[in-house]
């Protein structure tokens, strides 16, 4: 079966970027590139107020491709050990998938513990079999436009914290480094942020912290090599 991942991906993009247009909202992307294998999520939206990330599949069913990640058992056996962090896991981490109504293809989405900590999706995993939880999709519409309002995500003292548990001990069941193995980039359609270096979680934070980017003004009349 064909995938389609980029697609719905590209297409989140359009609606995102349009809900922070709608609303008056910087609207920033950045994609984890390689780094899905530690975030567990392939983009990292933000509205420099709010930051969230998001794992893209083709398919509802393709949500079981994340048991060839350790590291999505180790989020669900890890926020059991530490409660403390369910609730910043819940407000920024999402999973959504591809559907097609008519002949338009759209996207579900729902938290990422509640889509893959279930033995359907892993199954040897003693975390998932405590858990057994099962999403409730909602179409991303929601979401595309709870962003751009400024209530999707954490605000970034609350985000670095999760990145922070994500990327390391996520309970003492992971072993990371606790930060970026590799430097991320961001980007926007609508405002002034054209592929700035985010090298770890305290650049993130420092910029975060720092001016807000205004819109964007691309002079294409003006030669630039």
């Amino acid at each position: 079966m064909a995938g389609r991942e980029d697609s719905l991906k590209a297409i989140f993009d359009t609606r995102f970027t349009s809900a922070c247009s709608h609303f008056d909202c910087i609207e920033i992307r950045a994609p984890l590139n390689g780094l899905d294998q530690f975030f567990n999520a392939d983009t990292l939206f933000s509205t420099f107020d709010k930051f969230f990330i998001v794992e893209f599949k083709s398919y509802q069913s393709s949500l079981r491709a994340e048991n060839n990640k350790p590291a999505a058992c180790q989020i669900c056996c890890g926020l059991p050990e530490s409660p403390d962090i369910i609730p910043l896991h819940d407000a920024c981490h999402f999973a959504m998938w591809g559907n097609v109504d008519k002949t338009l293809l759209y996207g579900n989405y729902d938290i990422y513990r509640n889509c893959v900590c279930h033995t359907d999706i892993l199954p040897a995993c003693q975390g998932s079999a405590n858990s057994m939880l099962m999403p409730t999709p909602k179409h991303f519409d929601v979401l595309a436009r709870l962003a751009g309002q400024n209530l999707a995500g954490l605000d970034i003292d609350d985000f670095r914290v999760y990145l922070h548990w994500l990327l390391g001990a996520r309970g003492g069941s992971g072993g990371g480094s606790g930060d970026f193995n590799a430097a991320i980039y961001a980007t926007s359609s609508t405002h002034a942020i054209d592929g700035i270096p985010l090298r770890n979680i305290d650049k993130l934070y420092s910029w975060s912290k720092g001016n807000r980017p205004g819109k964007r003004n691309d002079d294409w009349g003006k030669p630039r090599m």
